[in-house]
């Protein structure tokens, strides 16, 4: 499927833009591990280091501080920490056999006003990142529980099995914020976070404000909802690929800095900054006093400007 000049250059320049980013934000959370990490007793040192780049087990007996760990990381460790939130892009064959599944399950579901339906195709943005990259990825080490966008692994044995059953889309599950939806599909999605590529418009203002102008026109958007633990759902509405590779590249600021976090509902608060990065599971005395002192010691590591 041809892609315009223009659409690639754009889509090139955003990926950039974005592998930039997310290095830069891993690498300065990677930071501010280092030093929460080293003001722990040196018996918890690793082993919590471990737990926050989620190594999965304890480091070689060969590493005994954590900048060792950084300096020349294990194989397991290293894809993690250079991970730049892209995955390498399949053949060209792969890509097409992908994406002429998806739109023929675009055509299916079509609705526009009963017209159109000839011209429902997967958006040439999309298309066009599929050419550079098999999909989005944050490694997530903060434990945010966000989500990117999905390449050709949504597809098995010919069938879209991430987006099924397309029939079942809610076209009406936009409807409190005024948007209506024409068709689309899930991009990626977990228990409590969900991002949808949908052809929509906005008719009326719902509890998203003013309908604006650009917003009245059909046009394929991305839409991230983040359920979190409250009520109130965290929702945006992305209205390009490179626009929502610049929010999601951007993370540190975001999510620690609390900068960028309005979305369409006005203003965020900002996401917890840093939860240790550590799974606890035994809910035992030691762990809970590790927890304590991690905690303890970001809030000195913010106070003294570390981050």
């Amino acid at each position: 499927m041809e892609v315009s000049p223009a659409v690639q250059q754009r889509i090139s320049t955003a990926l950039t833009q974005f592998r930039t980013q997310m290095l830069a934000s891993n690498r300065r959370y990677i930071t501010n591990l280092l030093f929460v990490a080293n003001c722990l007793p040196s018996k918890r040192r690793m082993r919590n280091f471990a737990a926050s780049i989620r190594y999965g087990g304890p480091f070689p007996t060969s590493f005994k501080t954590p900048e060792q760990v950084i300096a020349d990381p294990p194989e397991a460790a290293k894809w993690k920490l250079e991970h730049d939130g892209t995955w390498p892009p399949k053949s060209d064959h792969e890509i097409n056999q992908f994406l002429e599944a998806l739109e023929e399950k675009i055509k299916e579901t079509f609705e526009q006003d009963g017209e159109g339906k000839e011209d429902a195709r997967v958006p040439e943005e999309y298309r066009a990142l599929l050419g550079m990259c098999d999909g989005i990825w944050d490694v997530d080490f903060r434990r945010s529980g966000c989500v990117g966008i999905q390449g050709t692994n949504c597809i098995s044995d010919g069938v879209v099995g991430k987006n099924e059953p397309f029939q079942q889309i809610d076209k009406s599950q936009e409807q409190d914020h005024g948007w209506e939806i024409a068709t689309g599909w899930c991009l990626d999605g977990n228990e409590t976070v969900s991002h949808y590529y949908f052809c929509c418009r906005r008719t009326s203002e719902g509890r998203g404000g003013p309908v604006q102008e650009s917003e009245k026109e059909w046009k394929w958007r991305l839409f991230y909802r983040d359920l979190d633990s409250s009520e109130d759902a965290t929702f945006r509405v992305f209205h390009s690929i490179p626009e929502f590779l610049s929010w999601f590249g951007d993370w540190y600021a975001r999510d620690v800095e609390g900068e960028g976090n309005e979305g369409e509902d006005g203003d965020m608060e900002p996401d917890s900054p840093y939860e240790a990065g550590v799974d606890y599971e035994d809910e035992d005395d030691e762990e809970n006093e590790a927890k304590e002192m991690q905690e303890y010691y970001l809030q000195e590591a913010a106070r003294q400007g570390h981050f």
